[in-house]
């Protein structure tokens, strides 16, 4: 049993399952916000699909896992003064410390890639529920 496990048991008082179970530490999390735009034009579901799907596919090969959630965004369009709604899928992915020192820079990288490809002003990341939405520029 973890620390984070046993302290949780103990705070709480109650065994989580009844059965053996194996728990994992993964302190670090990140949400990338994958748009549905390429520039000032939506694209189609079929295309945030495969972005979604891309995306999870690399958080999962550098962090053994992921996870795809629909929702809708709104956001303040700077060049047109408007206030644009859109489709997002959040693409969520949580690791270890050293996971994260490892593929960082490869990660980062990959980010400024993809807000080019996709031709966006920004593209949002929220990392470790810091209450913090960090713009790639």
């Amino acid at each position: 049993m973890t620390r984070l496990t046993e302290q949780l048991r103990r705070e709480h008082k109650f065994e989580p399952f009844e059965k053996q179970y194996v728990s994992m530490e993964l302190p670090r999390h990140m949400i990338i916000l994958v748009p549905s735009t390429q520039g000032q034009r939506h694209v189609t579901r079929k295309e945030i699909d495969k972005r979604a799907r891309d995306v999870a596919t690399k958080m999962t090969e550098d962090f053994g896992g992921s996870t795809r959630i629909r929702g809708q965004g709104q956001y303040t369009n700077m060049k047109y003064h408007t206030i644009d709604d859109e489709d997002v899928v959040q693409v969520e992915v949580f690791m270890t410390p050293s996971q994260w020192r490892k593929n960082r820079k490869d990660i980062e990288k990959y980010l400024h890639n993809k807000k080019k490809q996709w031709n966006q002003q920004d593209l949002a990341v929220e990392y470790d529920k810091s209450e913090t939405m960090y713009f790639i520029k």
